[in-house]
């Protein structure tokens, strides 16, 4: 079998968009250690407010406790969106906006500190609105920047072929029988080399021998049989 009959079995798919994150909003934060360090003035209305008390169970509580975990070397997005989600529940007075900080979903974070959220639309809107009136609560040791939708995100997904090459299949198997133990004899890596190739042509036998001495001849694979028939190959 030549090598032209090989790559025409082996038919990529069609290269396709798929996407990665639906439709979401961006909260951006920044560490309150940075701020000195920025030109641009970022609002914080939480300067002082660095205890909460739950309204149902009165019990009062250190909000710096619930962003402890938080090492300043990489940001946890989760803990950051449930330290959020602890500091804007006390907002008794708007209980539809409570109720949409508890029905945020996480749905990803960027470095070095932007967590992505999704919801129902009236939930992201309640989320808009009390941004843009200087409402909400960043996480402890946080302010928060900015606040914006995010229209998904996308990728390019980019296509495989059906079946491994056979120099890498060859490879891969003779590798697989050394690290075994088990001699890599020729009628050993063509029963192996038939499951690579499952509900496929599979190579034949001298197509196979071809592409065993080429290998051999880069010095990919050491060939240390006795004889012909009575082969041993190993990678090199």
């Amino acid at each position: 079998m030549s090598q032209k009959r090989i790559r025409e079995e082996i038919k990529p798919e069609n290269s396709k968009n798929s996407p990665v994150v639906s439709k979401c909003l961006a909260i951006v934060l920044i560490p309150k250690s940075r701020r000195n360090s920025n030109s641009d003035k970022v609002f914080d209305n939480n300067e002082a407010d660095e205890t909460i008390v739950g309204v149902n169970d009165g019990h009062s509580g250190d909000v710096s406790e619930v962003g402890k975990n938080v090492s300043c070397a990489g940001y946890n997005g989760k803990e950051l969106l449930q330290d959020f989600k602890v500091r804007n529940k006390t907002c008794y007075w708007n209980p539809s906006l409570v109720e949409s900080i508890k029905s945020l979903e996480y749905k990803g974070f960027v470095e070095p500190s932007t967590i992505l959220v999704t919801g129902t639309d009236i939930h992201l809107e309640n989320l808009r609105s009390a941004w843009g009136r200087r409402v909400l609560k960043a996480p402890a040791g946080f302010l928060i920047d900015r606040i914006g939708d995010v229209n998904g995100i996308q990728m390019q997904v980019i296509p495989q072929t059906q079946v491994m090459p056979l120099t890498d299949a060859l490879c891969n198997i003779i590798m697989d029988l050394n690290l075994r133990r088990i001699l890599a004899t020729l009628e050993m890596v063509l029963e192996k080399l038939s499951l690579w190739y499952k509900d496929m042509t599979v190579p034949n036998h001298q197509h196979v021998i071809n592409t065993l001495d080429t290998l051999i001849k880069e010095r990919k694979v050491f060939h240390n049989g006795p004889a012909a028939g009575d082969e041993e190959a190993e990678p090199t």
